[in-house]
């Protein structure tokens, strides 16, 4: 008979001691303490508003202005031209992309590079035809605007009944009425453009009455010498 004798297994006692400051091990007589776990940091997430214009707004109370405007070219001609015919002047700000209201029978738009003069054209021609019967208007234009070199563009605009070569037409037509009307007020002729932009770039809706009337009209762009002329009769 063979017999196998297995060596004796040692019995090995581990004692667990938790403690504040860690873990205590004692294994066989050694003592090895291991340190405790960092806590992790409490992360504050920031959820940035949906509503950033009026959080700018809120920011912006009682504090000076951040953005610098310059003042609004050609002032004095346009407060010439409001005393001569009554117009309401308005100033136009990029602010958030908000427009003006464009609103009125004449209207003049202080923009950041140039003077916009919005005629509505009742006030000038006879209606649907080219023919001027009020120059009172295109008076006031020559007689403020005249000095500095400065350049007029006219634009011409319909409302979207009609045909559009009908519309073109009579807007191209009109256009060229005030430049010529300027140019025997003593504006030299290449200082002024003239565009006939149909029913393209409306400022009011075609389907009521009123925003058709205020479709048709005539603008006058005024621009300071050697300025860059672009899109006259493109879209908004």
């Amino acid at each position: 008979m063979r017999i196998k004798i297995l060596p004796l297994l040692a019995t090995i006692s581990t004692i667990v001691v938790l403690s504040g400051c860690g873990h205590t091990v004692v294994n066989t007589g050694v003592t090895i303490t291991v340190p405790p776990k960092k806590a992790v940091p409490e992360v504050k997430v920031s959820v940035p508003s949906v509503n950033r214009e009026e959080e700018a707004l809120k920011e912006a109370e009682g504090k000076e202005p951040q953005i610098e405007v310059s003042k609004y070219i050609f002032e004095n001609e346009v407060k010439a031209f409001r005393d001569l015919t009554g117009a309401k002047v308005i100033a136009s700000v990029p602010l958030f992309g908000h427009l003006p209201s464009i609103k009125g029978d004449l209207l003049v738009v202080e923009e950041p590079q140039r003077v916009r003069i919005i005629i509505k054209d009742s006030l000038i021609f006879e209606l649907n035809r080219d023919r001027i019967v009020n120059d009172s208007v295109i008076k006031a234009i020559a007689q403020s605007f005249n000095g500095k070199n400065s350049l007029l563009v006219i634009a011409g605009f319909s409302d979207s009944t009609g045909t559009d070569d009908f519309n073109n037409l009579i807007t191209e037509r009109r256009a060229e009425a005030v430049k010529k009307e300027l140019e025997s007020l003593g504006i030299p002729s290449y200082r002024i453009l003239a565009f006939g932009c149909g029913s393209s770039k409306p400022i009011a809706p075609n389907s009521t009455v009123d925003g058709r009337a205020a479709n048709r009209r005539v603008e006058v762009y005024v621009y300071p010498e050697n300025m860059y002329v672009d899109n006259v009769c493109g879209q908004r």
